[in-house]
């Protein structure tokens, strides 16, 4: 896995002369079109402090004082009907403490069970707003591409990423552009993604992988997508994406990053293990070794090949999502805002 190198300037200070992102630290922070986090979650957490946390476990801690006290006079005077020699019939007294115990344990059933009634359809709502969130989270992303890409430009992507796709077919409806797309070897979704850009109308240029820092001073901008966020601003992304990221801040090439809110995870201390993390989705050496015509060599190497690439927050300069446009040093925001305090790390 490729390493993180340090970086003696900012990424965030390479700003494109048409000021297209000198707005990106105050962007807006508009929850408009996410489903997750507006009226469901907000009613179950009212509903749940209000209702079930207040007033049922009032009602609850009453009912259990009463259970016990009424147990405890039960027990004793089981204790006492014991040792009396002579067996008499339970008087009325001792009727109603056991009709009062009973009733005293039907009240705490009554009340959990009112609750969890209550909460039902609020949970069976904040998962059909997630399911509508999932669903719609690239068209949201899409309606700001003719904020982002403008006639003339070359813009280089890596990697198949349906959100980046996507992107640019919306602003392809607008704009004409050339998108350049390394082949992204072994796994060469490149070719896939190239042949649906053609599909759209869209001017695309395939190149090898090699050639990437060598194309890097012709692209206006850098846009990928992500295969998931870290609190601390970086992103997992497709295996080449850290060099890309590296040649675009070399030349000072802005990159953008395509993702919806879902893809943050708020979890990033154990980033330091990640080539070993990542080994399991790794290609196996035959896609990248012919066996038949290179059994002379086989014996002698070892192929390591990351499905994967860890990109730290100093190479990416804003990412897009459903819910605006942030830099990578708002993303502890989000986590905080999308998450529950006790599934934080940070």
């Amino acid at each position: 896995m490729a390493t993180a190198a340090t970086s003696t300037g900012s990424s965030l200070t390479h700003t494109p002369a048409d000021g297209s992102y000198a707005s990106t630290p105050h962007a807006s922070l508009s929850r408009k079109g996410s489903g997750v986090f507006d009226s469901s979650f907000a009613q179950l957490s009212q509903h749940m402090s209000g209702v079930s946390l207040t007033e049922d476990a009032a009602g609850e801690a009453e009912a259990e004082q009463a259970m016990h006290s009424v147990g405890g006079d039960t027990t004793r005077a089981d204790d006492e009907s014991s040792n009396s020699d002579d067996s008499e019939p339970a008087t009325d007294d001792e009727q109603d403490d056991e009709l009062s115990a009973q009733d005293a344990t039907s009240l705490i059933t009554g009340k959990k069970s009112a609750g969890a009634y209550f909460l039902k359809p609020l949970l069976i709502q904040a998962i059909q707003d997630l399911i509508d969130e999932l669903e719609t989270v690239d068209d949201n992303i899409s309606k700001v591409s003719r904020d982002h890409i403008h006639s003339g430009e070359v813009i280089l992507t890596l990697g198949s990423s349906a959100t980046v796709e996507n992107f640019f077919s919306a602003a392809a409806k607008d704009r004409k552009f050339t998108v350049i797309v390394p082949e992204t070897a072994p796994s060469y979704s490149g070719h896939s993604l190239a042949r649906s850009l053609t599909a759209s109308g869209i001017s695309v240029l395939l190149i090898p992988d090699s050639s990437i820092f060598a194309v890097m001073p012709r692209v206006s901008k850098v846009v990928l997508g992500a295969h998931a966020v870290l609190a601390n601003g970086g992103l997992i992304a497709s295996s080449g994406a850290y060099a890309t990221s590296l040649a675009a801040q070399q030349h000072s090439t802005p990159v953008m990053i395509l993702t919806g809110v879902y893809k943050i995870c708020p979890e990033w201390s154990g980033i330091q293990n990640f080539s070993s993390a990542t080994s399991a989705g790794a290609l196996g050496p035959a896609a990248l070794l012919d066996y038949a015509t290179s059994s002379s060599i086989v014996e002698r190497v070892e192929v390591v090949s990351n499905a994967f690439d860890y990109v730290p927050p100093h190479l990416v300069d804003v990412f897009i999502t459903n819910v605006g446009e942030h830099p990578p040093s708002y993303v502890y925001r989000l986590v905080k805002e999308n998450y529950h305090q006790d599934d934080i790390v940070l």
